[in-house]
């Protein structure tokens, strides 16, 4: 929301189920709740209990999700993922990384093969 609100980017509407949490993750949310937001509390909930991947950019939630046993992956994994599955190029991944990196996101990484096995694509 940080670019969305600094005027980056247009906001995205994407109609999602609402998931409903079951007594488990409620108590988990609640206990996430003080230290982390509603979206981030919720979504490590999920994926706690439902053995999900947690994909966020946010340092907080990624370091309690791991503390909780959660696999986590990001924006960065994403691209990364999209070139090893043929979706995009590197050179199409590395564009779009740097175009965000320009716009004010914040990446461990300036290029993809940083984080690619020499192996990849």
């Amino acid at each position: 929301m940080v670019g969305v609100n600094r005027g980056r980017y247009p906001p995205v509407k994407i109609p999602m189920p609402i998931t409903e949490l079951t007594p488990e993750e409620e108590r988990l949310y609640r206990l996430l709740r003080a230290k982390l937001g509603k979206g981030e509390s919720s979504c490590i909930a999920v994926a706690k209990h439902r053995g999900l991947i947690l994909l966020s950019d946010d340092y907080d939630a990624r370091k309690k999700a791991r503390l909780l046993g959660v696999k986590v992956s990001g924006t960065t994994g994403l691209l990364v993922l999209g070139v090893k599955k043929g979706i995009l190029t590197l050179e199409e991944g590395n564009e779009l990384l740097e175009k965000m990196i320009e716009t004010g996101f914040y990446s461990p990484v300036k290029r993809l093969e940083e984080v690619m096995p020499a192996s990849s694509p």
